[in-house]
């Protein structure tokens, strides 16, 4: 009977490994997902942009540049959003791997 109380601790043991290690890979999608609808977002910005200079060149105006600054300015930061994103995606990741080694340091026999 103890065979089969081994098996299950085992079985519950390994469980566990592979739902904390399916989390973070699906928080890391997430992330993942979140960093393309923000370089979609800079795309959109850079047609706005595009279209305020088109304005201006056909109206031969000059204070289209201040919008044009503004734009510019909301890419920057959302380029510095996709850089966090990025550095959490890797943070994540080193998890994944902690999380293995230290579960095998604790089933380790001393």
């Amino acid at each position: 009977m103890s065979i089969f109380k081994e098996l299950n601790t085992e079985i519950l043991k390994y469980s566990k490994k592979f739902i904390n290690k399916t989390e973070i890979v699906a928080q890391i999608a997430k992330l993942n997902i979140d960093i393309k609808k923000k370089s979609r977002e800079i795309v959109k910005i850079k047609l706005e942009i595009g279209d305020c200079v088109i304005e201006q060149y056909d109206r031969k105006d000059e204070s289209v540049d201040d919008r044009i600054q503004l734009k510019v300015e909301k890419i920057n930061i959302i380029n510095s959003e996709i850089d966090h994103l990025k550095i959490e995606i890797e943070s994540l990741k080193s998890q994944l791997w902690e999380s293995e080694s230290k579960n095998e340091d604790i089933n380790s026999p001393s």
